[in-house]
C-alpha cells in the first residue's frame, strides 16, 4: 500500500512516500527529530543473589522505564544509560545515585562536579565506560510489602492502593538524586569534606538554622530561596515551617505519601536547570528580575530573531535527516524537501 507523510517545519516541508510498511514511517521520523529531542536509551539490569524479587523483575523494569522516560522528556542531549537495581537490605525502602561523577569547573578554590548520569546525558560521554551509570537499591522487605505497581506505567491513570506507595513516583524520586540533587555537603549544615563540591553543593547556603538552594531560576519558580529539608541534605521542603508548602513536592524530604501519584515539578526543573542540566528547549527556567522589564521589547526582538535562525537551523537538520532516510529506503521511496527561497543552508 502507498503511504504518504509530510511534515511541515516553518516554510520547508518534507513529503515522504513509499510502499514501505508503517515502522519505517516511523524510524524515518525517529531519524529526522534526532537533533531536535532528548535521546536517552537505557538498559536495567537486577541485581538479586538471593532471588527475593523474581516476581517483581518485569514490573520493576517497567516502572523504571517509565521514570525515565518522564525524566527524559524534560532534558536536552543523549546518552545509553545502564541502570543497575540492586535487591539488598542494606537500605530500609529505597535509594539511588550515580555510580560516578564528571568534572564541571574549578571556581572559588573548590573543583565542581556533576552527577555522572546527567554528565553522559550532557556531553554524550560516559564517565565510567561499561559500568553501571546508576545503581538503585531496593529493599525486599519494601519491594513487596509496601510499593504499588502501576498496571500501564506511562500512562499513569489507574487509582493507585490506597495503603500503597506508588512504585514510578518512587523512582522518579530516586532518578532525580541520580541526575542532580546529590553531593557530599553535610545532612543538616551543607559543609564540605574537602576541596570538591557537586551542582548541588554548589548553590546552598546554611542560615544557621536552615539550608536553602539560592539558584537564580529555583528563586524565580519557587518564589525565594528554596528550603532543603532539615537534616536531610539533597531533598526540598519540611513537615512544618519553612518549605512546607513543598511537602507535595516529588523531591520533598518528608517522605511520598501513599495513595499519591508524584510528578516532576516546574521547582525541580528550575533546580535542574541552576545545577547545569540541559533542559529542552520550552522547558527552560528563565529568571526576569524587574531591573530587565524596561529591556523586554528588545530582548523579545533578539528572542525573535535567534528563534527564527535555531528553527531554521533544525528545518535544515531535518531536510538532511528526510533525505538521508530517502537514500536509505531505496528506489522504492518517493521523496522530496523544500528549502524556501533566501534562505541559506549553512
Amino acid at each position: 500500500m502507498f503511504q504518504r507523510q509530510q511534515v511541515r517545519c516553518g516554510a520547508v516541508q518534507v513529503r515522504v512516500g513509499h510502499r514501505l510498511p508503517y515502522f519505517a514511517l516511523i524510524a524515518a521520523g525517529l531519524f529526522a527529530l534526532d537533533d531536535a529531542r532528548a535521546v536517552v536509551s537505557f538498559s536495567t539490569a537486577i541485581s538479586d543473589p538471593a532471588a527475593q524479587a523474581t516476581p517483581y523483575y518485569s514490573s520493576i523494569s517497567s516502572a523504571i522505564d517509565a521514570s525515565l522516560g518522564s525524566w527524559s522528556s524534560y532534558l536536552s542531549g543523549s546518552a545509553a544509560l545502564s541502570i543497575e537495581v540492586e535487591i539488598t537490605s542494606s537500605v530500609p525502602r529505597a535509594a539511588s545515585a550515580s555510580v560516578t561523577s564528571g568534572f564541571v569547573e574549578s571556581r572559588g578554590g573548590f573543583n565542581v562536579f556533576e552527577q555522572g548520569a546527567a554528565f553522559e546525558i550532557r556531553t554524550g560521554i560516559d564517565p565510567n565506560g561499561s559500568a553501571p551509570d546508576v545503581r538503585l537499591q531496593i529493599n525486599p522487605g519494601y519491594l513487596s510489602d509496601e510499593l504499588w505497581f502501576d498496571p500501564d506505567p506511562f500512562s499513569r491513570t489507574a487509582a493507585i492502593e490506597p495503603d500503597r506507595t506508588d512504585a514510578v513516583s518512587v523512582f522518579l524520586h530516586e532518578l532525580g538524586h541520580a541526575f542532580a540533587f546529590n553531593g557530599w555537603g553535610d545532612l543538616i549544615t551543607g559543609a564540605l569534606p574537602a576541596d570538591y563540591e557537586s551542582t548541588w553543593d554548589m548553590l546552598t547556603v546554611f542560615d544557621g538554622s536552615g539550608l536553602f538552594f539560592q539558584g537564580p531560576a529555583a528563586i524565580q519558580a519557587y518564589g525565594g530561596p528554596v528550603p532543603i529539608t532539615t537534616g536531610n541534605n539533597f531533598h526540598i521542603g519540611n513537615a512544618a515551617g519553612r518549605g512546607s508548602d513543598l511537602v507535595p513536592d516529588l523531591m520533598n524530604g518528608v517522605g511520598l505519601f501513599r495513595g499519591t501519584r508524584y510528578s516532576i515539578s516546574p521547582v525541580d526543573l528550575a533546580m535542574m536547570q541552576d545545577m547545569g542540566v540541559e533542559l529542552a528547549p520550552g522547558v527552560l527556567v528563565v529568571p526576569e528580575p524587574e531591573i530587565y522589564l524596561l529591556m523586554l521589547p528588545s530582548l523579545g526582538l533578539l528572542a525573535l530573531v535567534v528563534g527564527r535562525r535555531a528553527r531554521a537551523k533544525r528545518c535544515r537538520r531535518l531536510v538532511r535527516s528526510f533525505d538521508a532516510m530517502c537514500h536509505m529506503i531505496g528506489p522504492n521511496a518517493l521523496c522530496s524537501a523544500e528549502m524556501p527561497s533566501g534562505q541559506r543552508d549553512t
